[in-house]
């Protein structure tokens, strides 16, 4: 993936989405992929690319800055419910979530697959970015299977 200048900085703008599949909301499930602006000690705000899934049972966040700006890096996040959520950046572990962080949701609402926005919204959050060798897998990928991938696209 690579983030274009999608650089508001002053925590006033709402969150761009990147990929998603419905974990966006609080009324469905699927997980998302987005840029937020945390506030941090050192600096007023800081990008954050943020990765939320969300199930019957609850739901998986976690955020990492370890993301390049206007250059290709390599990004996968992976989950299962009985372990935790981890993001890599570059093939290596960045962040990682156990457990619950709230009640989930049953409904399937806005399961569409979207690129750029957030697949509930038509015309707003909006991010910039282009994306390649995108790949969607039916189950969780080990560390060693992630750091594989990353030495294979680079």
């Amino acid at each position: 993936m690579k983030r274009a200048d999608n650089t508001y900085g002053d925590g006033q703008n709402p969150d761009l989405y990147f990929i998603s599949t419905g974990g966006q909301t609080r009324a469905s499930r699927g997980f998302s992929v987005s840029a937020e602006w945390i506030s941090m000690p050192s600096v007023a705000y800081r990008f954050a690319l943020c990765t939320t899934v969300r199930d019957f049972d609850g739901v998986w966040f976690q955020c990492t800055h370890d993301v390049p700006d206007g250059t290709w890096f390599h990004f996968v996040f992976t989950w299962n419910k009985q372990t935790m959520l981890k993001v890599y950046i570059g093939g290596s572990l960045s962040g990682q979530t156990r457990g619950l962080l709230s009640s989930g949701s049953g409904k399937l609402w806005y399961s569409n697959l979207t690129l750029g926005r957030p697949n509930n919204l038509q015309n707003s959050h909006h991010a910039s970015a282009a994306y390649s060798n995108l790949k969607i897998f039916e189950r969780e990928l080990s560390a060693v299977e992630v750091s594989a991938l990353y030495n294979s696209e680079r």
